[in-house]
């Protein structure tokens, strides 16, 4: 039985009973087998994620739509240097480039009573990953991404970041520090991105002072200091690191016009968020934003000049928040809405993940009649936009 013979319906049938990683290794067989994976509409498909890991490991899996939080692996991509099994490999052209690949592997361990597969793997010889990864990420665009996205997890410091996925996702579970200019540089490159994710990266630059060598120490402040400086033999002076100072990315940023955002310990990047966000939705879990950060953007809100395509803002502050400040001088109604926290859609009640953002009790009313519900807490300020402009509140107005 040749499964190129059976109707498309069959085979359609048939390749979604597959691990998508067998499907992946049957479309490399013939040209034939890739246009057959090709007529499959794989709409269950939400995203194609690219997950770099330590030991410059990348795992390429499936993320499906309705919810389904599992993800199925594709294929793994590994160093050559990394190979410790003696398993055969056969290189493969993909996307016009040739790949060394490890088919998948499957065996039943009677004592676990288990079955254990192991994913095809790709690898790749020095400086030649950026290589590899963009060729399997263009091939699996190619014949699972009609309807899907790409998607870049990073778990480990990369640098510099991969701009070949066009990825519209970013997470950055990297728990470093950064200067700016990594992150400027990043998004810079690509896409303005659908959702944005950043967790334990602190961005911060380095500040350095010019001190006289002398001896085997440097003067600094007319104190002689003995420490293993980098002295280069001939000069008189040297830099010398003194702090890291905490710095906001470029105010024009792709990264602020980013449809929804995530910050999680990460307080560098929050004062940024709040001056220079653009998008729909920002949550910032760890801050440092004071009762005047809030009246800002509250008074740029307000007035139109800012935030237009705003609909959610949380966050969390280290700082105590004046609540009475900032209700008094931003003129917050205490009166709800007619129908009150019902008029709120339940997916952006979701959306936010904090059940203290659902505690709104003030009103905030811009110039164009548009109305927003505020929260504010000692550490927790929570802002939402209604869909629609209040007419019955303008009139009460006027």
């Amino acid at each position: 039985m040749h499964l190129l013979n059976f109707p498309l319906l069959v085979q359609e049938r048939i390749l979604r009973q597959m691990d998508y990683s067998e499907v992946f290794l049957l479309s490399l067989v013939s040209k034939m087998s890739t246009k057959m994976v090709r007529t499959v509409n794989w709409k269950e498909i939400e995203t194609i994620r690219y997950f770099f890991q330590p030991k410059q490991r990348i795992s390429v899996t499936v993320v499906r739509k309705n919810g389904d939080s599992s993800a199925d692996c594709i294929l793994k991509i590994s160093s050559l240097d990394e190979k410790r099994d003696a398993l055969p490999t056969e290189t493969i052209r993909i996307s016009g480039v040739d790949v060394c690949c490890r088919a998948a592997v499957g065996k039943f361990d009677i004592i676990e009573d288990r079955f254990f597969y192991k994913p095809p793997v790709a690898y790749y010889t020095p400086n030649e990953r950026d290589t590899v990864v963009w060729a399997i990420s263009f091939y699996l665009a190619s014949i699972f991404g009609k309807y899907s996205k790409n998607g870049l997890f990073v778990s480990t410091h990369t640098e510099p970041l991969p701009t070949y996925l066009e990825n519209t996702e970013t997470e950055l579970f990297m728990n470093c520090t950064v200067e700016p200019s990594f992150l400027n540089v990043y998004f810079s490159a690509i896409s303005i991105q659908d959702f944005v994710e950043i967790f334990n990266l602190k961005v911060e630059e380095r500040s350095t002072i010019q001190a006289e060598r002398r001896g085997d120490g440097v003067v600094i402040d007319g104190q002689l200091i003995r420490r293993p400086f980098r002295i280069v033999p001939g000069e008189d002076y040297v830099e010398v690191p003194t702090c890291r100072v905490f710095k906001n990315l470029n105010p024009d940023s792709n990264f602020y016009h980013a449809s929804t955002v995530h910050i999680w310990g990460s307080p560098s990047l929050a004062s940024g968020m709040i001056r220079h966000f653009k998008g729909q939705r920002a949550f910032v879990d760890d801050s440092d934003i004071c009762t005047i950060d809030v009246i800002m953007f509250l008074n740029r809100w307000k007035s139109n000049e800012a935030f237009q395509r705003l609909r959610v803002f949380c966050l969390k502050t280290s700082q105590s928040l004046n609540i009475h400040q900032i209700r008094d001088e931003q003129e917050l109604s205490s009166e709800l809405l007619s129908g009150g926290m019902d008029e709120i859609p339940m997916e952006e009640r979701q959306c936010t993940m904090y059940p203290w953002a659902l505690n709104y009790h003030l009103l905030a009313r811009r110039v164009d009649g548009a109305v927003a519900y505020v929260s504010i807490e000692q550490h927790n300020f929570s802002f939402y936009v209604q869909n629609l402009i209040d007419k019955e509140l303008m009139l009460v107005e006027d």
